[in-house]
């Protein structure tokens, strides 16, 4: 977005420097015209010398609607390549939003997946245990084999683990 700024920023730039030149051509214009009204007025300028000064300004005039013109095909151009960068930018900015979606959609189904294999892990230790502390069982429990109450409960109490990334809240639905 800070991208489209500049571009707006160099087209506005732009547009100032043609209108400098349009107003520089016209100030040109302008004193040529009242020199030329001057002259006429005192009287001191022939017919001859007259036409040739309205002549030249004439000229000055259809070099200044060409010059006109041309800048305003370049001006054109220039917000047409704007409007397309703008639109470059819009559909990147949809893909990468679209790839992030998709990349949070597989962290949480990983997430899904390990809390699953926790429960699993965790029936199973239960099962080891009822087992192995069974009256059939042949093997005697040593001290080291006993859960105390305090492991049993925490165990008990376990939650499902959350990935880093959502605990810290930076995963975004």
């Amino acid at each position: 977005m800070g991208s489209e700024l500049s571009i707006e920023g160099q087209g506005n730039d732009y547009l100032g420097l043609i209108g400098d030149e349009v107003a520089k051509i016209k100030a040109i214009l302008v004193d040529r015209i009242s020199r030329v009204e001057s002259c006429v007025k005192e009287g001191g300028v022939s017919a001859a010398r007259g036409s040739q000064q309205v002549q030249e300004i004439q000229e000055m005039e259809e070099r200044f609607e060409a010059e006109r013109a041309d800048l305003q095909a370049q001006l054109r151009e220039k917000e047409e390549i704007l409007h397309a960068r703008g639109s470059d930018f819009k559909r990147l900015e949809e893909n990468l939003s679209a790839k992030i979606h998709d990349l949070e959609s597989q962290v949480r189904e990983k997430e899904r997946l390990l809390d699953l294999r926790d429960a699993e892990l965790k029936d199973l230790k239960s099962k080891m245990r009822t087992l192995y502390f069974s009256p059939a069982s042949p093997i005697t429990p040593t001290e080291e084999d006993t859960v105390t109450p305090k492991e049993a409960e925490e165990e008990q109490g376990e939650t499902p683990r959350r990935s880093e990334v959502e605990q810290r809240g930076i995963l975004v639905s």
